[in-house]
């Protein structure tokens, strides 16, 4: 995704430059310099890949890109002679600075995500053996197994899904019927996978 947005944004900013000097009527050398200045702003949206926008509420890279596919399209309509277009330019322009403006960052009690997987070992570690020689002891080892696998995750957006598994670890008692057990591992491995979607999903975006 972070290379795609990188070469879209060099290409539109070398498209742009290139009309600007090489076009000589006023409207569409006008779009140019519009599609220029948006390309431009890509910079610091890259800068903010992990960051998500206070207007949108969407990841700024992402709302960025489309605002930029959009002021593109809008000056090639210049450039084949739609002239209104023109004035559009200007809206596309205005929202994408205003794409840029962050959510306020809260303060992460996890920033690495390795204080969930360490805890998240241990619990599991602790209840697959106290249920070993019970029936239920199938389910808890692989869940065990499960989350030995469990890479941090510095995203902020998987401290609630790690929260409500912790919870469910916490949920698991002794005395519960195997039946219980078996039912409540497979709650909180779903919720592994919802985890591993974000892991994943953070991961492309480095990429």
């Amino acid at each position: 995704m972070k290379k795609i947005h990188i070469l879209l944004s060099v290409l539109c900013l070398i498209a742009a430059s290139a009309g600007i000097f090489l076009l000589d009527e006023a409207i569409p050398m006008l779009g140019c310099a519009l599609l220029l200045a948006a390309s431009v702003l890509q910079i610091p949206a890259i800068i903010l890949s992990t960051r998500k926008s206070l207007v949108f509420r969407l990841k700024i890279p992402h709302i960025s890109l489309i605002l930029l596919l959009l002021s593109a399209a809008l000056c090639g309509m210049v450039l084949l002679g739609v002239d209104c277009a023109i004035y559009f330019l200007p809206i596309s322009l205005i929202a994408s600075i205003v794409a840029l403006i962050p959510m306020p960052r809260t303060a992460d009690p996890d920033p690495t995500g390795e204080r969930f997987t360490s805890m998240l070992t241990e619990a599991l570690d602790t209840i697959s053996r106290a249920t070993a020689e019970r029936d239920c002891g199938i389910h808890t080892q692989l869940l065990y197994e499960k989350a030995r696998f469990c890479e941090p995750c510095a995203d902020s957006a998987a401290r609630s899904t790690e929260k409500k598994i912790l919870s469910e670890i916490l949920a698991l008692h002794p005395k519960d019927s195997d039946d219980i057990m078996a039912k409540k591992c497979a709650a909180i491995s779903a919720l592994l996978d919802e985890r591993s979607e974000i892991t994943h999903g953070e991961a492309l975006i480095k990429h």
